[in-house]
């Protein structure tokens, strides 16, 4: 770590990118601009973060500095603001920026007091963006009627990738998901999204076939958002993560069948990982107790156990999920199909 000034540090990536972290404390310290031009062609990643506990507004000439960089600095494709204040003029600098910008691979906007409508400023710029694959919105202010707009981003963004899939395997030519444009992760962490935003959101991925990681932890999520996220994955394989933990209202059986359901869906699609789960200081997805350990024995002398009663009630769940698909997929179970069929050849028999 080499250190310019006293709010400024960078950071070697590789022998031709650097990456820029900014201490936004002393805004009148800072030459953004100035340290942008000399190291234009290198820096690869620009942080601009505020060391306080509480988020903090800076002055408009260090959104014009980064406006200007997203513009014309084809190198910087990391950019990440950490606990700086995002009003909506802000918000529209920003935006008005990422619509033209053309490199930008990763945004980072954690506790920026992001509010729904600097959400949808936001929103309606990234589909002019299609080179953002991961999109980090922890820690705002953002509730249901936000969740409604990430929501409809998603559905724009699946359709025209759809469109794009479909120009590409014109003439019998083979297309790779992989190499189409567009979200591929999206962070929500510490918002106050709910059970009804959650579902604005599951509905759009029914049909996502390249969002490939959702995080919603700490999000004021209920059980019942939880089964809506069961149902999902139970038709949408091509998800890897749905991270729904500290959320107190989701019960952690929940929470494993999730997990469970994850696994299974990575087992069929193992070229396709789709990222890694979060992590902080104090959890890891591996601290997260198999299904055996959540599930607790019955005291000795009481007639069976819970286990067992629990399993139960999981495996109705199932079957009610596997005939709702039926219906989504082809109107009428496979085995009414095949009931069906045997009955009008019974018919044909007795005609004859």
């Amino acid at each position: 770590m080499l250190a310019v000034d006293e709010t400024t540090r960078l950071k070697p990536l590789n022998e031709n990118y650097v990456s820029l972290e900014v201490n936004a404390d002393n805004p009148e310290l800072v030459d953004l601009n100035s340290l942008l031009h000399q190291k234009n062609s290198r820096v690869h990643c620009l942080e601009l973060y505020n060391s306080s506990n509480q988020s903090k507004e800076i002055d408009l000439k260090l959104f014009l500095a980064i406006k200007c960089n997203l513009l014309y600095n084809d190198s910087l494709a990391v950019l990440i603001l950490k606990k700086i204040i995002l009003g909506k003029e802000q918000t529209e600098l920003l935006a008005e920026a990422l619509s033209t910008a053309r490199w930008i691979q990763h945004l980072s906007l954690q506790e920026c007091g992001l509010t729904d409508e600097c959400c949808k400023i936001l929103c309606d710029s990234l589909p002019k963006a299609p080179s953002v694959s991961t999109l980090d919105i922890s820690g705002n202010k953002i509730t249901a009627d936000g969740a409604l707009v990430i929501s409809n981003l998603l559905k724009h963004e699946a359709m025209a990738r759809g469109i794009s899939c479909w120009i590409r395997s014109l003439r019998g030519r083979t297309v790779d998901k992989k190499k189409v444009l567009g979200l591929s992760r999206l962070t929500l962490n510490n918002n106050f999204i709910t059970d009804q935003g959650l579902s604005y959101i599951v509905e759009s991925l029914y049909d996502d076939f390249w969002i490939k990681a959702i995080d919603m932890q700490n999000c004021c999520l209920t059980n019942e958002g939880a089964k809506l996220v069961l149902s999902l994955l139970d038709v949408n394989r091509d998800i890897a993560v749905f991270d729904m933990r500290h959320n107190t209202g989701i019960s952690l059986w929940l929470l494993a069948s999730i997990i469970k359901r994850i696994a299974i869906n990575k087992k069929s699609i193992p070229d396709e990982t789709g990222g890694e789960w979060l992590s902080n200081e104090n959890e890891t997805i591996e601290n997260i107790p198999e299904y055996e350990e959540i599930i607790p024995k019955s005291p000795p002398g009481t007639r069976g156990n819970s286990r067992t009663n629990i399993s139960s009630h999981l495996r109705r769940t199932q079957s009610c999920l596997i005939s709702q698909r039926n219906q989504r997929l082809g109107g009428v179970p496979v085995w009414q199909r095949a009931s069906a069929e045997h009955l009008k050849q019974v018919k044909s028999v007795v005609k004859a």
